[in-house]
Parts: structure tokens; sequence; C-alpha cells
């Protein structure tokens, strides 16, 4: 009697432990699952150098989002380091994210350092959504994509206020950068060459990165006198530019047409920029609510006004990798898919849809700056 008692002791016994122990071995499979669960993104951006206020404003928008998208519970982290601008920094940090962070996706920003990085996530096969006005470098990789507003939008907005103006002589000046190069080289002007323009007409001038003042730019522009000027700058170089105008007592001789660059505008006495038009993004002009709460707490993180177009598309584009990795269920060329496949999506800074050569088309008009502000302007 006592021996059957023992044997069912025993049998219970073993059967509860082999009960705890599968309980156990599942709980402990579920935790390690739910680690592996949190995308890792890694942010390559300019923390410090010249680019640092464009770097820092991608960072805040990225925390943002990085925090809403984690609310309920981790699901994805954010990895950032300091490019410092440089390309071969920028490439270091990649290798060092991609073999020994595991991301599961980066973050760039500037043409010299997209390009750097594209061979190396091409080659890992790892998605790249790069921050650049620059349209050619999602074409080296399908695993390269553009959620930024790229140079080609603009110049077609430039193109058709050029078309509807129709002026005698054009002056260009724009930074020595792949992108306005190509853009303006190889669209605006071949473009406005199609439409009978006078190539005698142009007046083309480049400012390299290194310049430190314009004004023998300006003094070859006052010469030509031209009906319209065509710039496109980037921020660091906005100062300098509306100085050396003003210094050459150019102001007001002629119209001023700019790219997105212009947008920094806040940093220059606004009599300098009054009337200046200038591409920009819809959702600029008209802020919302929800646009207007985000910019609060990105100079709550900054301590300074962002740089809106860089901290917004940040901000989307870090919401967008979220969805694309969280609709594949792990199936990793499913978020490539995604991301290729990506139409009419709502950001905060309006509709975004990825076009055939991974560039995200997204909603552009024409601005003319007032009294300081930015009003919509109809050709």
């Amino acid at each position: 009697m006592r021996n059957n008692n023992f044997k069912k002791w025993l049998g219970v016994s073993i059967i509860t432990l082999l009960v705890v122990f599968i309980v156990a071995t599942t709980l402990i499979q579920l935790s390690c699952s739910k680690k592996e669960e949190v995308t890792k993104i890694g942010a390559i951006l300019p923390m410090t150098g010249k680019m640092a206020h464009l770097g820092k404003s991608i960072e805040a928008g990225l925390r943002i989002a990085e925090s809403e998208i984690n609310k309920d519970r981790k699901i994805l982290q954010v990895i950032f380091e300091d490019s410092k601008g440089e390309a071969k920094t920028g490439v270091s940090i990649a290798q060092k994210m991609i073999n020994i962070d595991n991301v599961d996706a980066l973050i760039t920003f500037q043409d010299a350092v997209c390009n750097a990085t594209v061979p190396i996530t091409r080659d890992k096969g790892i998605i790249q959504i790069a921050m650049t006005m620059n349209p050619q470098i999602s074409l080296a990789s399908n695993y390269c994509f553009t959620i930024f507003p790229t140079s080609k939008y603009e110049a077609n907005l430039i193109h058709n206020f050029i078309k509807n103006k129709h002026p005698n002589k054009i002056s260009f000046i724009y930074i020595n950068i792949p992108g306005h190069l190509y853009i303006v080289e190889n669209d605006l002007i071949p473009s406005l060459l199609e439409m009978g323009f006078d190539k005698k007409n142009f007046l083309i001038e480049t400012i390299d990165m290194l310049d430190k003042d314009y004004k023998e730019k300006m003094f070859k522009i006052s010469h030509f006198d031209p009906d319209v000027l065509v710039v496109f700058i980037i921020p660091p170089f906005l100062n300098q530019f509306y100085k050396d105008l003003s210094n050459a007592g150019l102001f007001g001789k002629f119209q001023i047409i700019g790219n997105m660059g212009f947008l920094a505008q806040k940093t220059v006495p606004k009599e300098l920029t009054e009337g200046t038009i200038l591409t920009c993004p819809s959702f600029y002009v008209v802020k919302k609510e929800n646009f207007s709460n985000f910019l609060i707490k990105c100079e709550e993180i900054l301590g300074m006004y962002p740089s809106i177009p860089d901290a917004g598309f940040s901000y989307d584009a870090l919401h967008i990798l979220s969805k694309a990795f969280t609709n594949s269920k792990g199936n990793y060329e499913k978020a490539v898919g995604y991301l290729s496949n990506l139409e009419n999506y709502m950001g905060i800074t309006g509709k975004i849809t990825m076009e055939k050569d991974r560039n995200a088309n997204v909603e552009m008009s024409l601005s003319i700056i007032k009294n300081g502000e930015f009003i919509h302007y109809a050709n």
C-alpha cells in the first residue's frame, strides 16, 4: 500500500516537475522572443560641426517618434552616433552598427555620408533611409529609400515659376554638392533651354563649401543684372548669402527664388528675406495643431528652434520604418516591400508616396516670405 502511494506520489512529482520545467522553458523562450522583437535602428548624424543644428533637429524628431512608438511596450530602439559630417567616419560607424550592434536599418544624413554608406547597406541587405535632397543616392541600392524632399521636386516648381514669368535674364548660384549640381545642370537648365531660353542669358555660379564670402559672386551677378536669381543653398550658408547680397546693394534688384534651404530664414533679419520665393513642404505653410505641438516638443529637447523639415521628416521616417517592420512580422523582404510600395502615407509632414526610384514624393509648393512669415505663393 505504502509502495503504491509512494509510486503515485513519485509519478505526480515527476509530472509536476515536467510541467514546471515546460512552463519555465516557455517563459524563458517568450522572454527571449520579446527581446528579439525590439527593432534596432542606427542613426548616423552630424552631431558636431557646421551641420550640427540639422543633425540635432533630426535627433529630436527621432526621439519624439521613438517615444510614441514605445508608448505601450518597447518595440524599437534608436542608436545615435556622430558622423561629424565626414564620409569616412560615417562608413566606420555603419560597419560597427551593422556588425556589432546588429541594427535592422540605418538612417543617414548628408550626401557624403549617405553616398559612402550605401554600398555597405546594399551588400549587407540592410534597409537604409537616406535623408538627402540628392535623388540619385537611392538608385544605387534596392535597400535604400529617401524619405525627404529631393531637389527634383524643387526643380519642377522653379521651372514652372520661370515658365510663367518668362524673365529675360536668369542667374543661378548653387553650392558645389552632387544634389545641387545634378538638379541644376542636368535638370533645371536643360529643361529651360528646351523651353526656348537662350544660354547666353544665363549666368551660372557655384559656391564651394570652403567659400567664406560671396562678394565676387555678387559682383558678377550685379554686372549681369538678371531679372531672376535662382539659388540652391543649405542653412549654414544662408546668413553669408544675405549679408553679401545686402552689402552689394542688390536687395530688391531682382526676384530671388530659392530651394528649401531658405527655410532657415529665421536666422536672417526679416527685412532682407522679404519677398523671397522658395520651394517648401506644404505642411510648413499651413501648420496644423499636431505639428505645432510637435515643434514645441522639439524646442524642449533642443533648447532652440529646430530645422523644421529635418525634424519633421525624421519623425515620419521612423514611424514608417516601424510600420514596415511591424507589418512584416519578421520577414525582412516584406519590410523592404512595404517601403517600396508605400502609398499615400499620412504623416505629420503630409502625404508621402514612394516612387519607383525609391525617392519619396512629398507635398511641395511655392511660398513667399512676407514680414518673416511663409505665405502660399500662387503663380
